[in-house]
């Protein structure tokens, strides 16, 4: 079972250090991603999608949770993540900084945004993650003070 430091090392991992949708979209790259996923989060993993005004999507288990990033990943060319180093903690919640780089389809002009994902474990597992645009609201979620 692995330990809420191994969980937060293998999400770290679990994204590509480059393009996310080439990634996604390459059979090897799918596959290490698959089961990095059935490694780190129980059968049943609640994943939400969380945007401004409240706008969330849920899916479910491995297979729900390729497809919430493939829903996110559609309107892009190109997506990288910049990870933040220091995990913020509290009790089974460990919360995630990331810098977002992205480019439109059909646009030239790349795209940066902050966001932050919130993995809740069980057991030393995710059972639960949220992935935010906004940080103080993943913060909250956490139960942390932003």
């Amino acid at each position: 079972m692995p330990s809420q430091a191994q969980s937060f090392s293998a999400l770290r991992e679990l994204f590509p250090k480059g393009d996310l949708v080439a990634a996604l979209r390459d059979e090897a790259g799918l596959a290490a991603f698959r089961e990095t996923l059935a490694a780190i989060t129980t059968p049943d993993v609640e994943v939400v999608m969380s945007g401004p005004g409240g706008f969330s999507s849920t899916f479910r288990g491995v297979d729900g949770f390729l497809e919430g990033w493939r829903d996110w990943l559609e309107p892009f060319t190109s997506y990288r993540m910049e990870l933040d180093p220091e995990p913020r903690i509290s009790g089974d919640a460990v919360v995630l900084f990331a810098r977002q780089g992205a480019s439109p389809r059909g646009s030239g002009a790349a795209v940066t945004d902050d966001a932050a994902s919130v993995a809740f474990l069980r057991d030393g597992k995710i059972h639960r993650i949220e992935f935010h645009l906004d940080r103080e609201m993943a913060l909250r979620a956490a139960g942390l003070d932003p």
